[in-house]
């Protein structure tokens, strides 16, 4: 996935990190971005449907899940997690934890640093073809 794509969709992105902001430059460039210090300014000042809250961390970042809990506030997330051996050797389990929290995989980034997954509320369940009003939602055709 072509990450800095993606971020340029989106007209102002929030970017919470649990490393160095050094280190992160590798991913993308985080120059425009707007740095918080703690979820807890999310959780103070929710971000509104065009904001991104851009979340880089490794597998150990994700061991206590604090991280995931933490930010109901946000209605797009973008988590970058870092490719190393943790993940490779917790795949399955690391991503069945973030599907419960509403993530969905994307796959490993262009340059294959981070694995992507997104949380947007939007696109969080799809709604089915036969739920509509033509077949049996419609109150009209109750009696038939």
């Amino acid at each position: 996935m072509n990450i800095n794509e993606y971020l340029k969709k989106k007209s102002f992105v929030k970017l919470f990190t649990l490393m160095d902001h050094k280190s992160i430059q590798n991913f993308c460039d985080i120059s425009s971005f707007t740095v918080i210090e703690s979820l807890d300014e999310i959780i103070k000042n929710p971000l509104t449907e065009d904001e991104l809250l851009l979340l880089i961390t490794d597998s150990k970042g994700l061991s206590n899940q604090m991280i995931l809990k933490y930010n109901y506030g946000a209605s797009d997330v973008m988590l970058l997690l870092i490719n190393d051996s943790a993940f490779a050797d917790n795949q399955t389990i690391t991503e069945s934890t973030l599907f419960s929290y509403g993530y969905k995989y994307y796959g490993p980034s262009d340059d294959n640093l981070v694995q992507v997954f997104i949380y947007e509320i939007s696109s969080y369940k799809d709604n089915p073809d036969w739920l509509n009003n033509k077949n049996w939602a419609n109150p009209e055709l109750w009696e038939k």
